[in-house]
C-alpha cells in the first residue's frame, strides 16, 4: 500500500487531529512508493 497527501488528509479528518509537518514528510518519503519488487510483507505472505 502506498500513501499520498489525500490519504494523510483523510486520516487527519478521521482522527480530528493535525499531524506535524515532519510526520507528513516522513510518511511520504517512507511510504509513497511501492516497495522493492521482491520485498514481501507479512500480509503478502498470509494472503498468498
Amino acid at each position: 500500500m502506498t500513501i499520498n497527501k489525500t490519504i494523510i488528509r483523510e486520516l487527519e479528518h478521521t482522527y480530528r487531529r493535525s499531524f506535524p509537518n515532519d510526520l507528513k514528510r516522513y510518511l511520504l518519503v517512507k511510504y509513497a512508493e511501492e516497495p522493492f519488487p521482491y520485498e514481501f510483507t507479512e500480509q503478502d505472505l498470509y494472503a498468498n
